[in-house]
């Protein structure tokens, strides 16, 4: 056990697991994850192998600080994946079980490749909301608000939503 002192807090015994355990534990939450997306699909079951892997990244840690931010970097790696929900890999996949060497070598170039765009966009959304100070954060989930509620309302039936993000009908 790790003890953790904080001025304005009574010292709090955190368990400290090793590298091997974080790294295991954030793979089974990872790899269950993407086993949930696969039945439910696309941007909104990406969501969630990117918060399970930030709350057991946290929640393993063994620091104090990250406890404290589990639930933030929950919101924040969920964010994070949720984009590469909407990266289209199946052509990739097509490529993949081709007969051709060269095409199977592109096939998994663009796989790869997709992944790291995937887990660069992810990982640096989730590091964002272990690093930044909360005034920082809450400012951040200002702009995430405001641009969902123009573009829940661009995909309404009205002309002036559609119009503000050019997709015109």
């Amino acid at each position: 056990m790790q003890s953790t002192t904080n001025d304005s807090q009574q010292s709090v015994s955190v368990p400290a697991f090793g590298a091997s355990i974080l790294c295991f534990t954030c793979a089974v939450a990872m790899a269950f994850g993407w086993g949930w997306r696969g039945s439910y699909g696309h941007e909104a079951g990406a969501m969630v192998p990117g918060a399970l892997l930030a709350m057991a990244a946290c929640l393993c840690s063994g620091r104090q600080d990250l406890y404290r931010r589990t639930a933030i970097a929950g919101l924040f790696g969920a964010l994070g994946w949720y984009v590469g929900g909407s990266l289209s890999n199946m052509e990739h996949n097509f490529y993949i079980i081709s007969d051709s060497l060269p095409d199977v070598a592109y096939g998994y170039f663009g796989m790869g490749l997709i992944g790291l765009l995937w887990a660069g966009v992810g990982g640096g959304v989730l590091a964002l909301a272990l690093t930044r100070p909360r005034s920082e954060l809450v400012s951040f989930m200002r702009v995430l608000v405001v641009l969902w509620l123009f573009s829940t309302y661009s995909h309404s039936d009205s002309s002036w939503g559609s119009f503000y993000f050019l997709d015109i009908q």
